[in-house]
């Protein structure tokens, strides 16, 4: 026995309190004396340091009927004490709840967005298992055709990107990406700020054609940076979210199940004739990933390209995957990590111009 009254309370309190110190701004609750409970002296009166006092009345542990200021040295009885300590102890195991709690609603949170994604999807089985119809549902669970429009009129990307070029040397590129969104995706107005070890420019698409940028002159890109801008362009996620503007033909291709997910499998076929295949989940109506192929030089023998997406996050009402990775013939490629995206920022068209071009139009 420890000869105390309430010993679970005293030890309750030696194990969250300093027992061998005095109080101070660091350890408010320090006890006075190692050997007795806090503050007990012989004759049964509590003494308590004005820190304890103060850090009791921060946490809401006092009792009412306890002066709100106390100097070193007054007393108040064993039995107050016990009433101090019952409310501090009550005050912790509220506050642990408390933890759990949220812990709890941050799951219960991301168990009521997979469901509502379930739901969604489960929107298919309704129109039946049609290429229109998954494609439909693949916009209603990244937000609706017409949130989509609105909201991603323009927008501004920042990131980086890890790749290995076609001599196996490795590359580390910053890049901010800026859009304006035309009436289909051929009109759209596309400029990537691109920032590696020892150079930076830009490369613009507008009318229909891509040039690059470096020190305010215009120059022809390599075809290396033609064939990855391009395979961004025309073979990503937003292609299938804007099929119908851009007049694209899908195709249901079938049912597929990998790795224990179930998934439906559709294609899409631009105007152009570039054709991707996405892996849908049926579960939640998110892209897993795409495949496609593309020769790396014009005239050369077609590569096999597949883009996974991950970590999808919900951006101003609509659904973004912040990390891709790309692989081709299987091999690891490149991989882009989404710093912060922004919608609906104010664009001026003079950015997706030269600035040859712009000097030329203010003369």
């Amino acid at each position: 026995m420890c000869g105390y009254e309430n010993c679970a309370l005293y030890i309750l309190v030696q194990k969250l309190v300093n027992v061998t110190g005095r109080a101070s701004p660091t350890n408010p609750l320090a006890s006075i004396d190692s050997d007795a409970p806090p503050g007990l002296k012989p004759d049964g009166a509590v003494v308590l340091q004005s820190s304890q006092i103060s850090a009791l009345l921060f946490l809401g542990a006092m009792p009412a009927r306890v002066p709100t200021v106390l100097s070193l040295g007054e007393s108040f009885n064993r039995e107050m004490l016990i009433t101090v300590l019952r409310r501090f102890q009550l005050l912790m195991l509220a506050a642990a709840l408390s933890s759990v709690a949220s812990g709890a609603h941050a799951q219960t949170a991301a168990s009521v967005e997979k469901k509502k994604d379930e739901k969604k999807a489960e929107k298919i089985g309704e129109a039946g298992l049609t290429a229109e119809g998954i494609a439909e549902a693949v916009l209603l669970v990244f937000g609706g055709r017409a949130q989509l429009e609105q909201v991603r009129r323009t927008g501004v990307e920042r990131g980086r990107i890890s790749r290995t070029a076609t001599d196996g040397t490795p590359v580390e590129i910053e890049y901010e990406r800026s859009y304006k969104r035309g009436e289909t995706s051929d009109k759209d107005k596309i400029r990537v700020d691109q920032r590696r070890t020892n150079l930076e420019y830009s490369l613009i698409f507008n009318d229909g054609r891509l040039w690059g940028i470096i020190k305010g002159t215009s120059f022809a890109p390599r075809q290396e940076d033609v064939s990855d801008f391009d395979s961004a362009r025309l073979h990503g996620i937003e292609n299938l979210l804007r099929y119908k503007e851009n007049g694209a033909t899908l195709n249901y291709v079938g049912k597929d199940k990998q790795k224990n997910i179930d998934m439906w499998v559709l294609d899409l076929t631009e105007k152009a004739g570039s054709r991707t295949r996405y892996y849908i989940s049926s579960q939640t109506g998110k892209v897993l990933w795409l495949e496609y192929e593309a020769p790396q030089q014009p005239g050369g023998t077609p590569v096999k390209y597949r883009r996974t997406f991950h970590d999808y996050r919900v951006v101003q009402g609509t659904r973004v995957p912040y990390r891709s990775v790309l692989y081709a013939n299987d091999k690891r490629a490149e991989e882009a990590q989404i710093l912060t995206v922004t919608y609906g920022v104010k664009m001026e068209d003079s950015r997706f111009k030269s600035e040859e071009a712009s000097n030329t139009n203010g003369n």
